[in-house]
């Protein structure tokens, strides 16, 4: 039977055009000297079942550390979710309960009118129930 993963590993590389072709991205950094790296794996496979229109990677930094120093990661696993390349949220030393709760967050109950961009610059949504719909619309 094959694997039919619905995360994709992909190298450090990669990771721009990724977050250049879809909406949504959730980044898992992950490092294989990390036990915690592995208790963090399935959990982002289910949400990515769960939710096939949120493109989820994970990004193995155990050979090249660049995507850390990018992202200002200062521990490991650490979880990005993106929405057209924007940082919407990240968790560091995230656990399994953490990510659920980010993912939930941004799908359901998510209130996120101000986040920051890449390059450390907020950015804010219209205060209106109607934007925060269409947002979440296109998540779920």
């Amino acid at each position: 039977m094959a694997n039919l993963r619905a995360v994709k590993l992909i190298k450090p590389h990669h990771l721009p055009a990724v977050l250049e072709k879809y909406t949504y991205v959730i980044v898992n950094f992950f490092a294989s000297w990390l036990a915690a790296s592995y208790e963090v794996t399935p959990i982002i496979e289910k949400l990515a079942q769960k939710y096939p229109k949120i493109k989820f990677v994970t990004v193995d930094v155990s050979k090249n550390q660049d995507p850390l120093k990018a992202f200002n990661c200062p521990g490991l696993p650490y979880v990005i979710i993106f929405w057209k390349g924007l940082v919407l949220d990240r968790c560091d030393g995230a656990t399994g309960n953490s990510v659920k709760n980010m993912v939930k967050t941004v799908t359901k109950e998510g209130h996120y009118l101000t986040f920051s961009t890449n390059s450390g610059k907020s950015v804010t949504f219209s205060d209106s129930l109607v934007q925060e719909q269409k947002l979440r619309k296109e998540i779920v």
